[in-house]
């Protein structure tokens, strides 16, 4: 496959709470960058293509890669933040289904 982009997985650590009671949001970093290709693409064509009811707004062609998981968020190129909502794996590529978080 032609992968012209890429998307940056974030990983979020743990919040914590310090002596005075008070709860830190967890920071987030980049774990990390995934080359690929980005297309549009809709709920409607996901469920005529597949069968799955999920809002999507975003198609992401990439390699094989353990570390992307439903409910994953990722960053393009351009700073916009998507959440992974659908993963469908073949045999040697993934279609990663993205909504606008």
């Amino acid at each position: 496959m032609f992968y012209n982009k890429s998307l940056s997985l974030l990983t979020i650590s743990e919040g914590t709470v310090d002596d005075l009671g008070i709860y830190h949001v967890g920071i987030e970093t980049v774990l990390k960058t995934i080359p690929c290709d980005i297309q549009p693409y809709s709920s409607e064509l996901l469920y005529r293509d597949y069968g799955f009811r999920e809002q999507v707004t975003k198609r992401v062609f990439c390699n094989l890669d353990s570390d992307i998981k439903n409910g994953s968020i990722v960053i393009d190129e351009a700073g916009q933040r998507y959440m992974v909502k659908k993963i469908i794996e073949w045999d040697d590529y993934m279609d990663v289904m993205l909504y606008d978080k």
